[in-house]
């Protein structure tokens, strides 16, 4: 099955994930509505829509859990996730909490290609902020080669220090 998620989907399931460290751990609805800013029926109706798209899984009395293609998925929304925050604080200079505030605004459209020249100009995973664990990246079979501006990603990063 296909799984096209909307932007409030991918972040419930980032907030699922926060909430749910071990497979069948559960989080209610009603604190992923807080969390999320939405009413509790607007996270039942996604929850809902989810649940339709294979993705989690209600649990009765108890909340939602990630199904295990949830979990994959939840793992690369908020693996993208640190790497648009390690990117905002390490090369543009962001805090912490600015970094966490400003990534939802553009992560979700960012290219697979970025995504992955950016984990390698951060050079490798990224690290756990914010008290959160941090997936790292899944193996692929192919990759992209080295665009003609740079063969070493990590210089990417050195422009900072040099413009300084």
């Amino acid at each position: 099955m296909e799984h096209e998620l909307t932007k409030p989907q991918r972040e419930a399931l980032k907030e699922i994930w926060r909430r749910t460290p071990e497979p069948g751990d559960c989080a209610r609805t009603g604190d992923l509505a807080a969390a999320l800013g939405v009413s509790p029926a607007t996270a039942t109706a996604m929850v809902k829509r989810m649940m339709g798209q294979g993705v989690v899984a209600h649990v009765p009395y108890k909340g939602v859990t990630l199904s295990p293609a949830g979990r994959r998925l939840a793992a690369a929304v908020v693996r993208r996730h640190r790497i648009v925050e390690r990117f905002l604080a390490d090369v543009l200079g962001y805090s912490w909490a600015e970094a966490d505030r400003l990534a939802p605004r553009f992560e979700h459209d960012l290219p697979q290609e970025v995504e992955d020249r950016l984990f390698d100009a951060l050079e490798g995973p990224p690290p756990a902020l914010m008290g959160s664990r941090s997936p790292v990246r899944a193996p692929t079979a192919c990759r992209s080669s080295p665009s003609s501006m740079t063969s070493n990603p990590a210089s990417v990063l050195s422009w900072r220090s040099r413009a300084q």
